[in-house]
């Protein structure tokens, strides 16, 4: 399956800040790969365990997660006389523990923000939904 990446890599860098904040080490795979690019603008999409615990061998992780999202806009009817944009953010993320494969916990979290911007509204609403599965994935790992 290859996607369109048009959300500037905020739920990586979402999940990377609650899980730095919660006191997790959190390693760039581009930096395992040996490089630092500019996301591309299309990628393949991969989604197994398998794949991730690959890359979290390479550093040596404890744990891998492994997450997808979308964002699109939404109609509604009393904001578009206001000129306001409702986006919708759906994340699923799962987290591996990498010496078994085992997934210790998963999420599906959805939220909407609305801004004047259609872009901005669609990107908060995704970043929002993957703080949410983030803060549900750490509070799986400190019960």
């Amino acid at each position: 399956v290859v996607r369109e990446v048009n959300e500037m890599g905020g739920i990586e860098a979402t999940l990377a800040e609650v899980f730095g904040g919660a006191g997790f080490h959190v390693v760039d795979p581009q930096v395992l790969r040996g490089k630092l690019a500019p996301k591309p603008a299309f990628e393949m999409l991969d989604l197994s365990s398998g794949e991730g615990r690959q890359i979290a061998q390479k550093s040596d992780a404890d744990y891998v997660v492994i997450a997808k999202g979308t964002a699109q806009l939404a109609y509604h009817a009393d904001l578009a006389g206001a000129g306001m944009q409702s986006g919708q953010g759906n994340v699923v993320a799962r987290l591996v523990r990498v010496r078994d494969g085992k997934v210790v916990g998963s999420t599906t979290q959805h939220a909407a923000e609305v801004h004047i911007d259609a872009d901005t509204a669609r990107l908060n609403a995704i970043n929002s939904a993957a703080r949410l599965a983030a803060e549900t994935l750490t509070r799986k790992l400190s019960d």
